[in-house]
């Protein structure tokens, strides 16, 4: 049976002898192999794991050939599905690359890109292979390895700007802040709402302010996002409220009365009646008529439903009388002193 000339190896034996005043060592004989540079070789990974940062942009992978230097031998290396980046979108993807080994060349490398996305994300994996080699090449024991793409995007932390904010009832609005710092990635998230568990003084709900729970999306590099609360201007002064900034205003309006008339507080406000008998009353008389008296608490002159002292046997008069202050123990007695 011929042999191949991709697979013929030629061998020199070598030996020591005649040694002069020496002894003859062990071993005294050598075999010289020279290696045929029209072998294929065997092709493998040349190791079974890589690693890149996808801010790199492109990943290189190495192929290593042993037994064989030929020139031209090709290997076919494909991306398969079961890692865990995305392709497209992590990486991009492809099916029998060839990699061509050069004429004495144990080694060969190929690149695959890599997307520089702006997610925090944890890293991620691309599982290669070799599917085939040129003939009479053959392919090794470490046909696989695995890329792991580390992100370098980092979501960074979200706080409130401040631990306290103000804001006068007159204005619509009251803006809150949010700064997101040691982060620069898209994709971060983070939800606001009021406490109900944890209320303040102020009733939401449209009374004292109105808020909806929402969400903040941060884009990349940014590095802070607000949001609102709507501020109701009611006019009630409240406990912890500045009072100056919650005037009320139906009690800023005064009442017009007509000329000639006493300003009274509150003018349906009666003295309680006071029975008057004519002993009391400035000459003589035993009886009195019905009479009202003025509002300012003055009875009236005779001749004006006033008090008189020609009272009538057999009748009794009451005065109501209108009292100067609120409190009806101030009002005038029809004895009025």
């Amino acid at each position: 049976m011929a042999t191949s000339p991709w697979a013929r190896r030629d061998t020199v034996g070598l030996s020591l002898t005649n040694p002069n005043d020496a002894v003859l060592g062990t071993p005294s004989t050598a075999t010289l192999t020279i290696v045929n540079d029209e072998q294929a070789g065997t092709i493998e990974f040349d190791q079974a794991a890589y690693t890149v940062n996808e801010s790199a942009g492109i990943a290189t992978i190495t192929l290593r050939r042993t037994g064989g230097l030929a020139a031209g031998v090709t290997a076919m290396v494909s991306t398969l599905t079961t890692g865990t980046a995305t392709a497209g979108a992590d990486y991009t993807a492809f099916t029998n690359k060839v990699v061509t080994f050069a004429g004495g060349a144990t080694t060969a490398s190929f690149t695959i890109a890599i997307n520089n996305d702006t997610l925090a994300e944890a890293d991620e994996t691309v599982v290669l292979q070799i599917s085939s080699v040129g003939v009479p090449a053959a392919i090794g024991a470490q046909n696989t390895t695995t890329l792991t793409i580390q992100s370098d995007d980092i979501a960074g932390t979200v706080q409130f700007s401040a631990s306290n904010y103000n804001v006068t009832e007159g204005t619509a609005t009251a803006t809150i802040t949010v700064n997101r710092v040691v982060g620069t990635s898209s994709g971060t998230t983070v939800w606001y709402r009021d406490q109900p568990d944890e209320p303040g003084t102020a009733t939401g709900g449209g009374s004292d302010y109105t808020m909806a729970t929402g969400m903040l999306s941060f884009n990349a590099n940014e590095t802070a996002k607000t949001f609102t609360v709507a501020i109701v201007n009611d006019t009630v002064i409240e406990a912890g409220r500045d009072a100056d900034h919650r005037i009320v205003q139906s009690e800023r309006r005064s009442r017009h009365r007509p000329a000639g008339r006493r300003h009274v507080d509150h003018p349906r406000q009666r003295c309680a009646d006071h029975q008057v008998r004519g002993g009391n009353l400035p000459g003589g008389g035993g009886h009195a008529r019905r009479h009202r008296g003025d509002a300012d608490g003055r009875p009236r002159q005779p001749g004006h439903g006033g008090l008189s002292g020609d009272g009538r046997n057999g009748h009794r008069r009451r005065d109501r009388l209108y009292p100067r202050q609120r409190d009806p123990h101030l009002c005038h007695t029809a004895a009025g002193a």
